[in-house]
């Protein structure tokens, strides 16, 4: 802890020293910038070249060529076992544009 920390807590501001202190505290633990351990094949991997790897293969996974997957395959490659339940179709109606546009709730946009 530095001196100037020491010398804050002993003169009893313990409110803002106390947040002040806890906010080093949590910056020194971690910075922000560092990936956390990445699991791959049931493993935990924290070294910076593995974890790299992992995010490559992923990347190059998900941002392939290939666009007509089967429904087990998709799930094989996202590790999603179980049941999915299929979704619905999306109907969008030049009518339904009209309506959203006319209620000005996306004049944001």
């Amino acid at each position: 802890m530095s001196s100037e920390t020491e010398s804050e807590l002993e003169k009893g501001k313990r409110g803002k020293t106390m947040k002040r202190f806890w906010t080093f505290i949590k910056h020194k633990r971690s910075d922000g910038r560092q990936i956390p351990p990445l699991k791959s094949e049931g493993l935990l991997h924290s070294e910076p070249v593995e974890k790299a790897n992992i995010l490559n293969n992923q990347f190059q996974n998900a941002f392939s060529k290939k666009t007509n997957i089967s429904k087990e395959e998709f799930s094989n490659c996202c590790k999603m076992h179980g049941t999915t339940s299929e979704i619905n179709d999306i109907n969008i109606t030049v009518s339904g544009m009209e309506k959203l546009l006319s209620t000005n709730t996306y004049s944001h946009i």
